[in-house]
């Protein structure tokens, strides 16, 4: 059911003799402009010695709403003008059509000037006549001039026109005859309004000076070769664009270096003690092939018959938390960790750029050489990303080898790849083993490990080693490791139940000890056996309390209240 609200009401043409502060009231009376009928009143401007309103104001109604009763941007007789999506009207009448010309004024900006410009009619106009303005501005000196048809625009009018050559100056008079000589093998030609300038003859003794053509005035002065512009007079360092270059019996074509001489060898001759050097991890690029160059450490490692790769600084001890993601085909591939935090691997930090050996995980195909791309933080997840060229199959496949070199497990061991052949990424189970290293034999649980000793864990209160010997610590096994026994008060770490309200306010009720509950304002609370029962009161003026809803007023229905009608009464 919708609320009906009633504001106070009158069939009258006259304003409410009163009203409170802020209340509404509407006479729907016939408006006009001679009465105060269809219009809505409100009391405002403070209150006097009754509590009433000092003033009751019109603030809208029918009489003024029938007034926007027409289309945006028309102009209609008796009622508001109103501007269209474009801020626009299509007609405005400015006069009366009594005894003056209808004037449009502009005020001065002056603070409480009392100057204006106008623009006013002819008290009689032969005929109805539209004058169109130009489009835009005219220069300084201008005048609006009309071609007959009410069409407007600017006109320059001018007298003398001022005449400057390489020596001289002179007033030309717009009555006179203005002559253009040709000399120094220029010939001037007049066609109606038109002054052609030809050069018949241009020769060394026509040019300024000695200096020569600058290059402002060469119709080509530049040239380009590749795609690199060559300016005359200018030095150029570098050419690009070249597709190849010959130099001698050398030819540079893309990346292809030749000869053209027959049976001709290539030198690379570095000065001094320079050697010939590829850049560092050439060997391990996708397109390393068995006529690339190789570099003296790779060749040392096919020597000795190792698929070595770089070694990685840290390296996993367990099945890492994160979401792994295959990239393509491998390349790209990433593990980012499922909730925030810094990485730490095997008691220590990763840091950006760290290769990290991954071996733990639960799902194998996880596995594999990784580089710390995102370390992580208390706002952020650490991401790992597969290492070049360890994303690509041939480059990790089985029987490679790689050392890890810091952490508390891990320092200094060697650890294989034990997979056949090139692996599929994201299928292929990676298992690694480790076959070196100080660290082959690992404390488990409740173990540590000193050297090549291994030692028992204890806490020194409950558990003890004796004699060389493990065995419970007298006094040292509470009571829930008796059989038959209950646990005393005392020797419970947290004896008591914490109760918070819905002001965080905290209470504690320690076990044997009892809760009780207190009625508060317009609430009764009965304890019985095992019940609690907390019953409502009825609501008064000086209590809080459960209310009741008159019917004429509030519907209540399933517990929701709504309001049925908020009358303000007639006057």
């Amino acid at each position: 059911m919708a609320t009906v609200i009633q504001i106070k009401r009158s069939p009258a043409t006259v304003a409410p003799a009163t009203l409170k502060l802020g209340e509404l009231a509407y006479t729907y009376g016939t408006g006009a402009q001679n009465n105060l009928g269809d219009r809505i009143f409100i009391g405002e401007g403070g209150v006097d010695s009754n509590g009433d309103a000092n003033n009751v104001s019109v603030i809208g109604g029918e009489y003024f709403t029938n007034m926007l009763d027409h289309v945006n941007g028309t102009l209609t007789g008796s009622s508001a003008l109103t501007s269209d999506a474009n801020l626009a009207i299509d007609t405005i009448n400015v006069g009366n059509h009594l005894t003056e010309g209808g004037e449009i004024r502009f005020n001065e900006g002056t603070n409480n000037g009392t100057n204006f410009i106008g623009l006013r009619a002819p008290n009689a106009v032969t005929g109805s006549k539209t004058f169109v303005l130009p489009d835009g501005d005219g220069t300084a000196g201008q005048f609006l001039k009309t071609d007959g048809t009410g069409n407007l625009d600017f006109v320059t009018v001018n007298q003398f026109i001022s005449l400057v050559g390489d020596t001289g100056t002179d007033n030309y008079n717009t009555s006179e005859t203005l002559n253009f000589l040709g000399t120094g093998g220029m010939t001037q030609t007049v066609t109606d309004n038109t002054v052609t300038v030809t050069a018949t003859a241009l020769t060394n003794a026509n040019l300024d000076g000695s200096a020569g053509i600058t290059n402002a005035n060469l119709a080509n002065p530049t040239t380009i070769l590749g795609s690199s512009t060559l300016t005359l007079g200018a030095t150029q360092t570098d050419i690009a664009g070249l597709t190849s270059l010959v130099v001698d019996d050398i030819t540079i074509n893309g990346q292809t270096i030749t000869t053209t001489a027959s049976n001709k060898d290539i030198d690379l001759t570095p000065h001094g003690t320079g050697t010939v050097i590829v850049p560092s991890g050439y060997e391990d690029r996708a397109g390393f092939t068995s006529n690339s160059l190789a570099n003296k450490e790779y060749v040392d490692q096919v020597a000795q018959g190792l698929d070595t790769k770089p070694s990685c600084k840290l390296g996993t001890t367990a099945n890492l938390t994160a979401t792994y993601s295959n990239g393509t085909a491998g390349v790209g591939a990433t593990l980012t960790a499922s909730a925030n935090g810094a990485l730490v691997l095997d008691t220590q930090a990763g840091n950006v750029n760290d290769r990290i050996l991954v071996k733990d995980q639960t799902t194998r195909t996880e596995n594999g050489i990784y580089t710390v791309t995102t370390t992580g933080d208390i706002s952020n997840p650490f991401v790992l990303t597969r290492s070049i060229p360890e994303d690509q199959p041939a480059e990790l496949s089985g029987g490679a080898f790689v050392f890890v070199e810091e952490g508390s497990l891990n320092a200094n061991n060697g650890y294989t790849f034990t997979h056949t052949g090139a692996p599929t990424f994201g299928t292929t189970n990676l298992d690694v083993s480790q076959f070196s290293g100080a660290g082959q034999i690992n404390a488990g649980d409740a173990l540590t490990k000193d050297g090549n000793r291994l030692d028992v864990a204890v806490d020194d209160s409950s558990l003890e080693v004796n004699s060389d010997a493990l065995r419970v610590k007298a006094l040292g096994v509470v009571n829930s490791m008796l059989a038959n026994s209950t646990i005393q008060t005392a020797k419970i770490a947290n004896p008591f139940i914490n109760i918070t309200d819905e002001s965080s306010t905290a209470g504690r009720v320690y076990l044997e000890e009892s809760l009780e509950f207190l009625a508060g304002e317009g609430i009764n609370t009965i304890a019985s056996a095992n019940t609690i029962k907390i019953v409502g009161e009825d609501a008064t003026a000086s209590n809080k309390g459960v209310a009741k809803f008159k019917s004429e007023n509030f519907l209540v229905t399933s517990g929701d209240v709504e309001i049925v009608t908020v009358d303000g009464g007639t006057f």
